[in-house]
């Protein structure tokens, strides 16, 4: 019974587990089972990646992003991202669709893949040679994410990373957030928190200096829970497009920090004042979410970010004042605000606004 949860109606990994099954005694198939938590069999493995070895150099990119970071991520959301990595994504989500890899709730429109599929992707990334960590193309799980951050490495193929230093405030930060329900939950609320692959208790760790992403020249998607960042930012890697900064101790984003490239800057439950002072250029910005940003107080001139679609300041209970260039937005079409208590104006008109 076990196994048939496992395989979770996958019919190609029932035929392969099957077999293997037939091969050995019973009293060992519950070691196999354990060992099949760690990494797909050799034999399922080679048998799910022959549709993802037939796909296009930009398609694999799109499914290795997606089974790494974007399950349970809204689909409008996950397009915006993708086409700000030059990948058109409507287009390979198309095909991933049709091919079986990745499918699209039809309630909450919210993109969810086989986890047989998904631990091939993690498979994958991880047998690529060179199999240095430095080297894959993708990070994820909180040991992996930190020895790459700590050893600095020289020549980075990284695309994505995701480090979570759990927050001292939660109940029990020991605890392995990995349980499927609750992952599922919260990302369909777009936090990022995927499976852990490593399925290792988180552990607290201390600052990280901004210098350790220097040599992370193709970055393009960074996501950073209560992580606590060290020293200036002009290295810092200039084409990330999604950036997830949750908990972030800053009062206002770097000046000398370049966003020309940014899609979505998510950085909820932060400890901003200020987003930035003065004009900024950030021409790609898509999607603001500073939400639960307790000590926010006001929202920066924008109008140089023309490109905004929806903003998110839930929870913003200290936010006094709105730029009146947000009214001058031709794209904006969401704007969250509530729980915003001491917001007392907001510009006479906002051109296109569908939500409020």
């Amino acid at each position: 019974m076990l196994f048939i949860e496992y395989c979770d109606g996958l019919p190609l990994a029932l035929e392969v587990l099957a077999s293997l099954l037939r091969s050995i005694r019973f009293e060992m198939w519950e070691s196999q089972y354990a060992r099949l938590q760690k990494s797909l069999d050799e034999r399922v493995f080679n048998v799910l990646s022959w549709s993802f070895d037939a796909l296009q150099d930009t398609v694999k990119d799109i499914f290795l992003h997606i089974a790494f970071y974007m399950v349970g991520i809204k689909k409008e959301y996950v397009l915006k991202i993708l086409d700000g990595c030059d990948l058109d994504g409507k287009i390979g989500l198309e095909n991933l669709i049709g091919k079986c890899l990745v499918s699209v709730d039809k309630y909450n429109d919210t993109l969810s893949m086989h986890h047989l599929i998904q631990q091939m992707g993690y498979d994958v990334v991880r047998q690529k040679p060179p199999i240095e960590l430095g080297r894959r193309s993708r990070i994820l799980g909180q040991k992996d994410a930190y020895e790459v951050l700590r050893k600095k490495t020289k020549k980075s193929a990284v695309k994505g990373l995701h480090l979570d230093n759990p927050d001292p405030r939660d109940e029990d930060i020991s605890s392995n957030k990995v349980d499927v329900e609750n992952s599922a939950k919260r990302m369909r609320t777009s936090h990022i928190h995927p499976a852990n692959p490593s399925r290792q208790a988180l552990q607290r760790f201390g600052p990280i200096k901004t210098s350790s992403f220097t040599k992370m020249e193709n970055l393009d998607l960074l996501f950073l829970e209560n992580v606590e960042l060290e020293g200036g930012f002009e290295d810092f890697p200039k084409g990330i497009k999604w950036l997830l900064w949750k908990g972030c101790s800053l009062t206002k984003v770097p000046i000398e920090y370049d966003l020309e490239e940014l899609v979505v800057l998510d950085m909820r439950k932060s400890c901003l004042v200020h987003l930035w002072n003065g004009l900024k250029y950030m021409g790609a910005l898509k999607i603001l979410n500073v939400s639960h940003s307790h000590q926010l107080a006001s929202l920066p001139d924008f109008s140089s970010a023309s490109m905004l679609e929806w903003i998110s300041c839930e929870d913003c209970i200290r936010l006094i004042a709105v730029h009146e260039s947000i009214g001058k937005l031709e794209n904006l079409t969401q704007l969250n605000l509530e729980g915003c208590i001491n917001l007392a104006t907001l510009p006479e008109s906002i051109r296109n606004l569908e939500k409020l």
